[in-house]
């Protein structure tokens, strides 16, 4: 087999395998996320504050979608 062959095959083994590795370890839901990020950043200023973060990221989002909607309505 030539070598560009051979690297076509290997290439595409990787691939395959890169597609697998996705598809048995799925990304983690939204709020999750959120949740792991706001602990992440805040989690020496206690509990409380961890709530707060979740509640503005979650708020905000809420609102780009609510906006996105009007705009899509208006038109």
């Amino acid at each position: 087999m030539k070598l560009i062959g051979k690297a076509a095959v290997g290439l595409l083994a990787v691939l395959f395998f890169v597609i697998l590795v996705g598809l048995l370890n799925p990304a983690k839901p939204r709020s999750e996320r959120i949740k792991e990020g706001c602990e992440r950043e805040f989690a020496d200023q206690g509990a409380e504050r961890v709530q707060q973060c979740q509640l503005q990221i979650m708020a905000r989002e809420l609102g780009d979608v609510e906006d996105a909607k009007m705009k899509r309505a208006a038109e």
